[in-house]
């Protein structure tokens, strides 16, 4: 039947060819591992997941093969994340004790466990420089997010979502798709904060975000939208037409719900502010580290692209926050932290890619059809 759908509908997993040992074997692993996770969802976990583990389940026999299953990652991580937050699991119904941030990591790492067999590698590639850039910012956001008070699971799951950003922000018009986490997260919480003062319900939703995945992070809703509005202004004005207009969209909700949130709860700040602990000085001089390697990307020959500096800024600003309340703690901020770092991380290698193509870093995105084929070498034509 799967692969009926696939003639059908053209999925991009699908093969004219005979299927290959590794392909087989992949397919094996993730049905397998599916059947696994159904049947424990059903004998230990909630009832109520059961009809998405299905509907995953067949979505990913489908279109497995194609780094495309990476699109949907960012903008669902963010809504997994408020999730979280505001509708946690109960520990002891929770599968395995992971929420549903880390049943999404544990379903990319699935995925990219069933690409390497079926291919040989992961859709994380560059060359040793890059490599190095990536590793290094991996390891800037593993030692900010486990200085700054997350636990191992956290971290791990972090680190996941930093690969599998990595994946789509390498693909030369594939940055913009990890891009609009940040207005989407900017326009999800500003919203609330509008909807909740409008109702009465402001305090309600400040405690339910500062709930289950938030940890009790004090004043959750000023310091996520002080963390993402840097950024969605910088792609109000530098990023392609339609996520510009989203943007700017999400700036103004976004800047409304911090302005309303300000008037119906002010901020008294101590008359000395408290020195940050050992572990938060080492996280914050790291996030800067991190912020002033991104600032660099802000100059492009002659274009200086106003995103790259308020990714800058928001990383700034998470130092910022992390000493005066404990942000990084805190499920989203965790999961924009890795989008960020590996926008930054991934940038060298679209560019590279993009060049490849005839497609100058001022014209992205455009689409893939409009470069000849040409001027794509064989690397990038095998990538």
């Amino acid at each position: 039947m799967i692969s009926r759908l696939r003639e059908r509908f053209g999925s991009p997993a699908s093969d004219s060819g005979d299927a290959q040992l590794g392909a087989a074997m992949a397919a094996w692993a993730l049905g397998t591992a599916w059947a696994l996770c159904c049947l424990w969802l059903w004998r230990t976990g909630p009832g109520s997941l059961m009809p998405f583990a299905l509907a995953g389940a067949l979505l990913t026999l489908w279109g497995w093969r194609s780094v495309r299953w990476l699109h949907w990652f960012p903008p669902v991580t963010v809504i997994a994340a408020l999730l979280d937050c505001v509708a946690p699991l109960e520990p002891e119904r929770a599968p395995g004790g992971l929420g549903y941030v880390g049943m999404l990591a544990f379903t990319a790492l699935l995925l990219a466990f069933a690409r390497l067999l079926s291919v040989g590698r992961v859709p994380i590639a560059g060359r040793p420089r890059e490599v190095a850039v990536t590793l290094f910012g991996a390891l800037g956001a593993t030692v900010a997010l486990v200085t700054a008070g997350a636990d191992a699971r956290a971290a791990a799951t972090a680190l996941v979502a930093f690969g599998a950003a990595l994946g789509i922000a390498a693909k030369p018009t594939g940055e913009r798709r990890v891009w609009i986490a940040f207005p989407f997260a900017a326009i999800v919480v500003g919203g609330a904060a509008v909807a909740g003062v409008w109702t009465g319900l402001g305090a309600a939703f400040e405690a339910l975000l500062a709930g289950g995945a938030g940890r009790g992070v004090p004043h959750a809703t000023p310091q996520l939208l002080l963390f993402t509005l840097p950024v969605t202004a910088g792609l109000a004005f530098d990023s392609g037409r339609t996520l510009r207009w989203f943007s700017r969209v999400a700036l103004a909700v976004g800047g409304a719900g911090l302005g309303v949130h300000a008037l119906a709860h002010p901020l008294v700040l101590p008359a000395v502010l408290p020195l940050p602990a050992p572990a938060h000085a080492i996280a914050l001089l790291t996030l800067l580290a991190v912020a002033g390697a991104v600032a660099r990307l802000a100059v492009i020959g002659t274009a200086v692209r106003v995103r790259w500096i308020g990714l800058a800024a928001a990383l700034a600003m998470a130092g910022v926050l992390l000493v005066w309340g404990r942000l990084l703690e805190h499920a989203l901020a965790q999961v924009l932290l890795a989008f960020g770092v590996a926008l930054a991380s991934a940038v060298r290698t679209a560019q590279r890619r993009a060049r490849a193509l005839g497609l100058p870093p001022a014209d992205w995105p455009i689409p893939r059809a409009t470069a000849a084929p040409d001027t794509i070498v064989p690397e990038e034509r095998a990538a």
